[in-house]
């Protein structure tokens, strides 16, 4: 770390300010006894016609500046991150820079109100918001300048002014530094302030950038149009915003109005390379940075390390932004230009017409030497015209836009770091998690930490997570959740450090408990030996999906969409099915299906008279190979009269009439090149059963063989019922 109030490189050297950015051609300090004695002889000299302190835009609009600057960068950063980083949604009452809403401590020294003297007493430890510091840094930069010799003579205000125009090192009247060096000191102990532990004095110096930032914005400082007040001269834009008075910039309110779009500095990379790419930006003062002084003409050759490790390159973007736009703008003693260097600024999105506008006819009348009370200074008559609002309002807003820029900028120099966290996932069956699981699951966030990077981390603030969108129920240090309904979940978590840098883990949950569904949409429950069947089914599941299936037919293994030759497998069988889901869950379903020998039948007598009495009737059946009618057993002969065969029903034989019970057996005969066997049924019972029906009288003869398994057949069988002549 940087001791403070020492310059970098050989420590037997004077302490200097050219090394920031530039440094290559170094500017050592004047003796600071020398300096002090000038200053006493001045002092003695000028008191009487000096005003005690010189403001940009009034001493309290740089308060309300930085105030209200900091409220613009955190609802900003809540709703979008910077241009490199993806939105992050977020609650808010979770800013995404809480370290501005912690409390800091330091012991100021002689800095409180009622304390005279650059080494005051130590007054005491005091107790602010990091926000607060900012804006008091902000505050105190014109009045006082703490422990550094910025603070001698009148050479503090001086260094408020920056002269781009002729080179970035370029000083202006008697002053030995100008704003870009001194706003990189204050930016170089704000993070050796940082790194110190001290937040207090690191935000403290931040407000002291921020002050001179918006500095930028008034155009008399990057005209190098001095105005020390009272008798030498003034500055009709301050005297007319007033050293008090918070009304003029009242358009503004961070919460309510926003100014236009934040600034946002270009990559490093970027701004070095317009950098070197126009050295003209350098100038030619002699007492200046000379760019001819770098080897290469390289912008950083010859720096300590530290200034880019320091990462100043984003505050001269903005700072030089702000100069830039406000140099095209007017003050009392210059018209505004366009000239800029490095092209960063788009001037034709400002009104030409405030390049030329003549400022000096505001002073009628509010000169603080005139007698009058200053307050006269707020009033219309100092701004008839309007020309001092127009000024004013576009180079605050310029200043305001840049605010928001360079704490960023800041706080990703010290800290740039994600955060990192665990999470834990668990399923409360106590198996290994998987892509999909058939069990709830448990997410818990275990821990977080943040790690040093380049600076001291910021640490974690807080640790969130939202399952489904919904947040967890208590955002404690672990949340956890239950995932037990089924289906895929979404867990975002989120780990905050105190800088607002941001760990993101999405993790997918999947859950599903539903075995899946197993289904035979083509089999039909009865089969003919005359047919051949396709072993089919469909498995489905709905949410992880069917992972494999196997079947079984009759205990043996089949593929799907086998074809089987019924022929001979007349009888009883069972497919089975068994399918997994990507979860573990499986279904294990069978399907019943009976396959009846087609047989073939014909009745004896052919036709039969409807009121035949006494007479038997035989069926005769024909079985297929390898069949034998032999086989047939009477004591499950049946013939439904008037049935029919609908193989898609549980039993294949509709009966609308009645089922008559075979009651003998005929011999095997072999005639017709089949063998057939007769089986005798009651003809009375047959013709009874018609109802007086006659004609081709259409029926189903069927039952079972006696042998293993005991298949059965079926045949449709016709036979001619005539009516008997009277």
């Amino acid at each position: 770390m940087r001791p403070l109030g020492s310059g970098w490189g050989n420590p037997h050297q004077s302490a200097t300010v050219g090394d920031a950015l530039g440094g290559c051609a170094v500017i050592r300090r004047r003796s600071r006894t020398i300096r002090t004695a000038v200053c006493l002889l001045l002092t003695v000299a000028l008191v009487p016609i000096l005003p005690a302190e010189a403001f940009a835009f009034g001493g309290e609009s740089h308060k309300h500046a930085a105030w209200e600057a900091t409220a613009l960068f955190m609802p900003f950063m809540r709703d979008e991150i910077s241009p490199d980083e993806a939105l992050i949604e977020r609650s808010p009452k979770y800013p995404l820079f809480p370290a501005l809403e912690n409390d800091s401590v330091f012991w100021q020294e002689g800095w409180e109100e009622g304390v005279s003297g650059e080494t005051g007493e130590d007054v005491g430890q005091t107790t602010m918001s990091n926000r607060y510091w900012i804006w008091y840094g902000a505050k105190r930069e014109d009045d006082y300048d703490s422990e550094y010799s910025y603070a001698e003579c009148w050479s503090r205000t001086v260094a408020h002014f920056w002269e781009l125009d002729d080179g970035v090192y370029h000083t202006t009247g008697s002053g030995n530094y100008n704003a870009w060096m001194k706003a990189q000191e204050m930016w170089d102990h704000s993070i050796d302030f940082w790194e110190a532990g001290d937040e207090g004095k690191a935000y403290f110096y931040l407000g002291k950038v921020v002050h001179l930032v918006t500095d930028m914005g008034q155009p008399a400082h990057p005209h190098g149009d001095l105005h020390p007040g009272g008798v030498l001269d003034d500055d009709s834009l301050e005297e007319w915003s007033g050293k008090d008075d918070a009304e003029k910039f009242s358009w503004f309110v961070a919460d309510k109005t926003s100014p236009g779009e934040v600034i946002w500095p270009k990559g490093s990379e970027e701004i070095l390379a317009d950098l070197n790419a126009h050295p003209e930006v350098w100038g030619d003062e002699g007492t200046s940075y000379g760019h001819n002084d770098c080897p290469n003409g390289t912008f950083y050759d010859g720096l300590p390390f530290s200034y880019d490790w320091y990462n100043v390159k984003p505050l001269f973007y903005l700072m030089s932004y702000v100069n830039q736009t406000a140099d095209f703008l007017p003050s009392d003693s210059f018209e505004g230009d366009t000239l800029d260097y490095l092209g960063w600024v788009d001037f034709s999105q400002l009104d030409p017409a405030l390049q030329f506008l003549d400022l000096s006819d505001n002073d009628a009348g509010c000169d603080l030497d005139d007698g009058r009370d200053h307050s006269t200074c707020k009033s219309d008559q100092c701004n008839a015209d309007g020309d001092l609002q127009a000024v004013y309002t576009a180079g605050y807003t310029t200043a305001m836009r840049a605010v928001p820029g360079v704490i960023d900028a800041w706080r990703r120099t010290v800290d740039s770091h994600d955060p990192s966290s665990t999470v834990e996932l668990t399923r409360t069956d106590g198996k290994p998690l998987a892509e999909w699981n058939n069990s709830p699951v448990t997410v818990h966030m275990t821990s977080a930490v943040d790690e040093e990077s380049k600076f001291r981390a910021s640490g974690v603030w807080k640790i969130y997570g939202e399952l489904d969108g919904a947040a967890s129920a208590a955002l404690d240090e672990t949340p956890s959740w239950g995932v037990t309904a089924e289906g895929e979940h979404t867990l975002a978590c989120m780990t905050v450090d105190n800088f607002g840098n941001v760990e993101s883990h999405s993790i997918d949950v999947a859950i599903d408990m539903t075995p899946p569904a197993v289904t035979f949409p083509s089999l039909r429950p009865n089969y003919l030996t005359s047919e051949d069947l396709t072993v089919s089914w469909e498995a489905t599941d709905a949410l992880s999906g069917v992972a494999s299936e196997v079947a079984y037919l009759d205990n043996h293994v089949i593929d799907k969409n086998t074809v089987v030759d019924l022929s001979d497998k007349a009888g009883r069988h069972t497919l089975r099915v068994i399918a997994y889901d990507n979860a573990g869950n499986y279904t294990d379903t069978t399907y019943d299906f009976e396959v009846w020998i087609h047989a073939t039948a014909t009745t004896k007598p052919a036709t039969l008279n409807s009121k035949s009495n006494g007479n038997a009737m035989f069926v005769e059946v024909q079985f297929p190979a390898p069949y034998d009618v032999g086989d047939i057993d009477l004591t499950t002969a049946r013939l439904s009269v008037r049935g029919s065969i609908d193989l898609t029903s549980a039993f294949p034989v509709i009966e609308p009439s009645a089922r008559l019970i075979g009651d003998l057996l005929g011999g095997v005969s072999n005639g017709g090149g089949l063998p057939s066997r007769g089986i005798r049924f009651d003809k009375e019972a047959f013709a009874t059963a018609l109802e007086g029906q006659t004609g081709d009288i259409h029926s189903v003869v069927w039952g079972s063989l006696s042998t293993e398994g005991a298949p059965r057949y079926l045949a449709p069988v016709t036979a001619n019922v005539f009516t008997a002549p009277k």
